[in-house]
């Protein structure tokens, strides 16, 4: 019994001591980017969010963060990580671009909820919304 207390308050020490070297922080990433890949939003937050406390000022940590938000409807939280991500490298432009592709989605969410609320009230809006939602898509995809 107190060999196996042993082995194990051993392994435990190992595991904390390595969790700010380099080589577990890319370990750590390549989890999270793992989870993310498969869609276990999840998982790859609690990654990505125990590596932030370690790397408060990592501009991926918070940019995989934002998609991760993005992809699961948390739009206000991805705003935030994506005003990091050009609060810590305003020159780095992924940052920019999913902000502002955000916000473009946010903006067909609103034209979409505003269709709903006033299609039957109001014809020449109701027309007016389904353009603009159209438009705002062909503008993110490039598709008409």
């Amino acid at each position: 019994m107190y060999k196996i207390l042993t082995i194990l308050l051993i392994t435990t020490l190992c595991t904390a001591c390595a969790q700010n070297t380099p080589k577990s922080v890319t370990e750590d990433m390549k989890l999270a980017e793992h989870f993310y890949n498969r869609a276990i939003y999840s998982e790859a937050e609690r990654v990505l969010l125990s590596l932030k406390a370690a790397m408060p000022d990592n501009y991926d940590i918070y940019f995989r963060l934002g998609n991760i938000y993005v992809r699961t409807g948390q739009f206000p939280a991805a705003e935030a990580m994506y005003q990091k991500c050009i609060d810590l490298n305003p020159e780095e432009p992924k940052g920019w671009y999913n902000l502002s592709l955000l916000r473009v989605k946010q903006a067909i969410a609103v034209s979409e909820q505003g269709h709903r609320k006033t299609a039957l009230t109001d014809g020449n809006y109701s027309h007016q919304f389904v353009m603009l939602r159209e438009g705002l898509i062909t503008a993110i995809t490039g598709k008409e």
